[in-house]
């Protein structure tokens, strides 16, 4: 099966498929090649296949809705170590999902639920499947020493620990430590130093392992949202909702691009958790650092808003109102949350890597080398921020949209998105409108008639078009009745 878009576009939603869902057992080929395995097409049985991506989920996911007349049950051994193998295109893009054994990566059936009889002769059931990578991972442990760049770490235990003949993908770090790995699966070593690593390009410490349709992905937070120079990253696909747009036509050929980008339906899943935010410390933290030979502690705080005007974002209007609170603090002057250090590190692990301060440059004495043996960024320029950007990306502004399929958008990708106001359609709406983040991908593709393909993106963004309104008044204090009082209750 070569890939080829052999079908061309004639609606917002096509997909080719190459003619053939091939499950694969575990048995050789039944003409008695022992280095063949045996397959059985399951392509006439498929209703719908949804493939999923998410960048806080390390490997690809989905399931295939199955009506069986056939029963292979009895025709085929079934006993979880399956695979699948077939491939889809969205005409006219190169971006495709290979997972065939000749071009591309099978993917394994882990799981057989929700089997029931739906007629006399025939029962439907959901096959779940998953990257061969998930499987691999979970049969292989390492216990060794490793000592070089978080990439060259994680790329180790991706292609030689969990097998993977996929690439990857990876934002270049700052980090180049020595770790001593336990028993454990790769993917545990993998989350470990993903905690450890700080970009090269950005401050940002928040690494994510995870993989799309382009394969694995070893980045920061920062470097999907921006580029090296802080400036945000062109948006991959445009988006816009019209509640009822008529079918194009001009000149006998359908305007498929206008097509693909209308959101047929929306929902803001959250709009802001603010008790979220405060116990992650995104506005303000504070970092105690223990001193263990000289006995004495130090703090530091983060400040949001400083840290919102140095570092690359989305768009130019921050998610905290200036206005006073609590006196004249604000929240940024108002640690929410504590994070604990001791200078252990600091005393046996000397940093051999210095970056120049309000810049990216940075004085590498041993990138590449073995001669100076660690050079690990310290820890007060990551927690801090990570942990605030962790609570303001992850489940807290987040906007769920319905599109037309395309292979072109994957998870980690920016898009923009255009929602007019409710009481204008002629205006936007500036805090739904912007550029977001995708988080996650859901690819439904049914099988029905010609096929459909529809796309659910959950996406998310860490700022705003606009600013919200600026106050020094404070209207907090003294403006409610004072009832402080202690009461006894034993007499009545």
């Amino acid at each position: 099966m070569q890939p080829q878009n052999f079908r061309k576009i004639e609606r917002a939603g096509d997909f080719n498929l190459v003619p053939i869902i091939n499950l694969i057992p575990y048995t050789p080929d039944s003409s008695g090649s022992q280095n063949r395995p045996d397959t059985l097409n399951i392509l006439p049985l498929v209703l719908e296949i949804k493939i999923y991506e998410d960048i806080l989920k390390p490997f690809l996911s989905g399931v295939m809705t199955v009506a069986d007349a056939t029963n292979i049950f009895h025709t085929t051994p079934i006993s979880g170590f399956e695979r699948l193998e077939f491939q889809i295109m969205t005409p006219n893009i190169e971006n495709n999902y290979d997972f065939t054994i000749e071009t591309g990566h099978p993917l394994h059936i882990y799981s057989i639920e929700n089997r029931k009889q739906i007629s006399q002769s025939a029962q439907a059931y959901n096959i779940h499947f998953c990257s061969q990578e998930m499987i691999k991972n979970r049969t292989n442990f390492v216990s060794e020493t490793v000592h070089n760049n978080s990439e060259n770490i994680v790329a180790k235990m991706l292609h030689q620990h969990m097998g993977s003949k996929k690439k990857l993908l990876y934002d270049t770090t700052f980090s180049r430590n020595k770790f001593v790995l336990p028993f454990a699966n790769p993917l545990t070593h993998i989350q470990h130093i993903s905690k450890k690593t700080q970009s090269f390009h950005h401050k940002s410490g928040r690494y994510l392992f995870f993989e799309n349709i382009n394969g694995f992905n070893f980045r920061s937070m920062q470097s999907l949202m921006t580029t090296n120079q802080k400036n945000p990253r062109n948006p991959i696909h445009g988006l816009v909702y019209r509640p009822s747009v008529p079918h194009l036509r001009q000149g006998g050929d359908e305007i498929f691009t206008r097509e693909l980008q209308i959101i047929s339906e929306y929902e803001v899943i959250k709009q802001f958790d603010t008790l979220r935010r405060l116990n992650h410390g995104v506005f303000c933290s504070e970092l105690v650092t223990h001193d263990m030979l000289g006995k004495t502690f130090t703090t530091k705080s983060f400040n949001y808003r400083k840290e919102f005007e140095l570092n690359g974002k989305l768009d130019n209007n921050s998610v905290l109102p200036d206005f006073p609170y609590i006196g004249e603090a604000g929240f940024e002057h108002l640690p929410s949350k504590r994070y604990f250090r001791s200078n252990t590190k600091d005393i046996f692990e000397p940093l051999t890597q210095q970056r120049s301060e309000g810049s990216t440059a940075i004085n590498l004495l041993s990138r590449g080398s073995t001669t100076n043996p660690i050079s690990t960024p310290d820890e007060d320029d990551m927690v801090q921020s990570d942990g605030s950007k962790d609570g303001l990306l992850f489940d807290d502004f987040m906007l769920r949209i319905t599109v037309p399929g395309y292979l072109g958008v994957f998870a980690g990708a920016v898009v923009g998105v255009e929602i007019p106001k409710l009481t204008d359609a002629s205006e936007l709406d500036e805090q739904l409108s912007g550029l977001y983040l995708v988080r996650s991908v859901e690819h439904i593709l049914s099988m029905e008639g010609k096929g459909t393909h529809v796309m659910v993106l959950n996406l998310v963004k860490d700022s705003f078009r606009t600013s919200f309104p600026k106050t020094d008044a404070n209207t907090f204090d003294q403006t409610e009745v004072f009832e402080a009082s202690i009461n006894d209750m034993s007499d009545i």
